[in-house]
């Protein structure tokens, strides 16, 4: 092993390690199946479909996959990272709502009608109320260009290797993230890489949700929801 390959491998470890350390006080029972699916790695009971490497040329990480002996991100991950950071930015692309676009759009509101049903006075009145409000959020639903001045919540839909995470929270500064991977081998592979102790500082929160069953993921959901509750207005995510 030349002197750049060991300390690449230590910058791996050290990366790792750390992650280890903030699961382990953050998220005990993630660090707990983290930690077993090492140990069933490292005893050969578990064989690995993904494994990281190091694409020279392109200067950052790949995930080889295996089974299609395949390269996740085609060897060119820093140009996937930094296209994905670039078309992430503050306005509507991208973002999840709760706000109903219907009655929040809806002008010239008339609820004098006496024969509606109940139901669809309802909806009036609800389209009435919120015309209050219009002048204080003011976000346009139909413009995805429309720039919104701060998100508060972060979604990552998978994670692959987590590169673009931090350059993300960087540029937009949100503070409650929500942190989904389907597969438990691949998120363990960004520990190596990715610093996720970056979305618990500073009076953030992250939530993870990697490999759950959909009772506990909406679980977790729900946990990411009520954090900041005032804050639910918009979502903005990104999904791999």
């Amino acid at each position: 092993m030349t002197a750049e390959e060991q300390n690449l491998y230590n910058a791996l470890i050290t990366t790792f390690n750390g992650n280890l350390r903030f699961l382990s006080q953050y998220d005990y029972p993630l660090f707990e199946r983290v930690n077993m699916l090492s140990d069933a790695i490292n005893s050969g009971a578990y064989n690995e479909r993904y494994f990281l490497e190091f694409v020279k040329e392109n200067g950052d990480f790949d995930i080889y996959d295996s089974s299609t002996q395949t390269y996740i991100y085609d060897k060119k991950p820093k140009q996937w990272n930094n296209k994905l950071v670039v078309n992430t930015n503050l306005d509507l692309k991208g973002a999840l709502t709760f706000l109903n676009p219907v009655p929040y759009n809806q002008h010239n509101v008339d609820v004098s009608e006496k024969d509606l049903h109940l139901t669809q006075k309802f909806e009036i009145r609800t389209m009435t109320d919120i015309q209050n409000f219009k002048m204080i959020l003011n976000p346009d639903l139909s413009n995805g260009d429309k720039k919104i001045k701060s998100f508060n919540k972060f979604v990552f839909l998978g994670t692959l290797l987590g590169r673009h995470i931090p350059k993300i929270l960087k540029k937009l500064n949100f503070k409650n993230t929500f942190v989904c991977e389907h597969n438990l081998e691949v998120f363990r592979l960004s520990l190596f890489v990715c610093d996720y102790s970056l979305l618990a500082r500073d009076g953030r929160s992250v939530v993870f949700s990697i490999m759950d069953d959909e009772n506990v993921f909406m679980d977790k959901f729900r946990t990411f929801f009520q954090n900041d509750i005032t804050h639910n207005l918009f979502f903005k995510y990104v999904s791999t």
